[in-house]
């Protein structure tokens, strides 16, 4: 699963991509990752862009467990750029056990529309 994720500290952002499979073993990279990185803060906002998954081996229960365990606080927004039913529905499953906060969660179709909720360019 290649995972990329690109920390603006200037402006509180963390752009999340994912292309390929998707497995439930190596999503703990990749929030260790963000989490370990010394530009990161919890209540940054983050667009996560999921339309480049081909392959999704995940369980509900495992999409609960990544969302629990996610490095993000409930504070800033969170964008989920999705273009396929599936992903929407494993979206919306991450949403329920995830702490959403104040700063809300949304699914969106186009990046523009994302950015724009986010308030980036």
């Amino acid at each position: 699963m290649p995972w990329s994720y690109h920390i603006d500290k200037e402006h509180s952002f963390v752009l999340v991509e994912q292309s390929g499979a998707c497995r439930a073993d190596e999503l703990p990279a990749i929030q260790k990752a963000v989490r370990n990185d010394l530009d990161f803060k919890a209540s940054f906002r983050a667009l996560f862009d999921l339309r480049g998954i081909t392959d999704l081996k995940l369980s509900l229960s495992e999409i609960d467990t990544a969302a629990k365990n996610s490095p993000f606080d409930g504070k800033g927004r969170k964008a989920f750029l999705v273009d396929q039913n599936i992903m929407r529905g494993y979206a919306r499953a991450y949403e329920r056990a995830a702490i959403v906060g104040e700063g809300g969660f949304q699914l969106f179709g186009e990046i523009a529309e994302a950015k724009e909720w986010l308030g980036i360019d």
